[in-house]
């Protein structure tokens, strides 16, 4: 029992130093909680930072889908969430 309960502490302490670093990537604001909490408690950075980037009004749309499938973000935080992802994810060039 106590091996378990070691093995299972230590996963996770490892899981959360892999995850620093991805962390450490996202810029400050008022809408890196939200998204640490919100969004990556579900799926990784990757499909927000390879997703080309967003207008405000576009992320709004993906948020308010991960909502429908299922994902717990306040109605007060969608304005603040969709704001930071903009600034922090805006859409690319494309050339």
């Amino acid at each position: 029992m106590t091996k378990t309960i070691f093995a299972s502490i230590a996963a996770t302490m490892m899981a959360a130093a892999l995850c620093y670093p991805v962390l450490a990537q996202l810029p400050d604001g008022g809408g890196r909680d939200i998204l640490r909490m919100s969004c990556l408690g579900c799926h990784d950075l990757s499909p927000i930072s390879g997703s080309g980037g967003f207008s405000k009004e576009d992320w709004e749309i993906v948020v308010k889908s991960m909502i429908a499938m299922g994902a717990r973000i306040k109605a007060e935080d969608v304005p603040v969430l969709t704001a930071y992802l903009a600034d922090a994810f805006p859409p690319r060039q494309r050339n």
